[in-house]
């Protein structure tokens, strides 16, 4: 089973003009159009099962109509599209949306500290964590660098091993730091998440990060809690898993890695 872990996409009538923005700011090329459609075809024919896309509620009034969108998506396409929804901390209602979500059928909650401007280890992002776990929805969300956005830096690595002091009590929580444990920011990774409770996905890591730090950081926090991730459509899911054979893993590893991971964390049946 191949699963991408991170994926992004956007409502038809509006991606052309969001895609657009997004490249301007970041300086990247996109891969897709993105449309659900394109990201699913380019998907498919790199070999993926299944992409998990990813919502961000950039404003507290975003939350509902995001989410709404998310399960149609996740209705329509839920066989291989996995669609996880999106709340912000400072919302008066991020209990309730948190519940909405559940009650969706979507499989987890993606935030952006930097989108978001909360800082990661800001007691409203530990509240929001503490609660989806309570649900029992995992939780991801970008850690490091944006080089679409300026600083400060609001998911810095110090600051999640500050939130992850806080949360030593939850053993259960499920939460992803994508990037690797913080784009650009993966010697602090080494230094201060290594081994802790927490995930990390490939997303625009490989070309970015050097070979042996990627395997160092996989060898030190352990092959169970990495997840592959492309960041679709800023790199194309083909290159994401070329970059993960690239590392020669054992075929234990590369499998839990690629795939067998994330259907457990997501609670997909073997398989499916």
């Amino acid at each position: 089973m191949l699963i991408d872990m991170h994926t992004h996409f956007f409502k038809e009538q509006a991606a052309a003009k969001i895609l657009a923005r997004l490249t301007a700011c970041s300086g990247f090329t996109p891969c897709t159009d993105g449309t659900c459609r394109d990201t699913w075809r380019i998907s498919r024919e790199a070999g993926y099962d299944h992409a998990l896309a990813l919502p961000i509620a950039t404003r507290p009034s975003q939350q509902q109509q995001l989410n709404d969108f998310m399960a149609a998506v996740n209705h329509s396409c839920g066989e291989h599209i996995l669609c996880f929804g999106s709340v912000h901390p400072a919302a008066a209602d991020l209990e309730a949306e948190l519940q909405r979500i559940k009650a969706l059928g979507l499989l987890g909650v993606k935030f952006h500290p930097q989108y978001q401007e909360v800082y990661i280890d800001d007691p409203r992002v530990e509240r929001m964590i503490r609660l989806a776990t309570e649900l029992g929805l995992p939780l991801i969300f970008h850690a490091g660098d944006d080089p679409g956005l300026p600083p400060p830096l609001y998911a810095s690595v110090e600051r999640i091993s500050r939130l992850l002091e806080r949360l030593e009590d939850l053993p259960e929580m499920r939460l992803i730091a994508a990037h690797m444990g913080g784009y650009r920011e993966w010697d602090a990774v080494e230094a201060l998440l290594l081994g802790r409770n927490l995930y990390f996905d490939t997303a625009f890591v490989f070309g970015l990060a050097e070979r042996e730090q990627i395997l160092r950081i996989i060898e030190g926090h352990g092959w169970q809690r990495i997840l592959l991730g492309s960041d679709c459509p800023w790199q194309h899911p083909a290159e994401a898993l070329a970059g993960l054979r690239q590392l020669d893993l054992p075929e234990l590893q590369f499998r839990a890695i690629a795939g067998e991971n994330a259907a457990a964390l997501l609670g997909l049946a073997a398989g499916k």
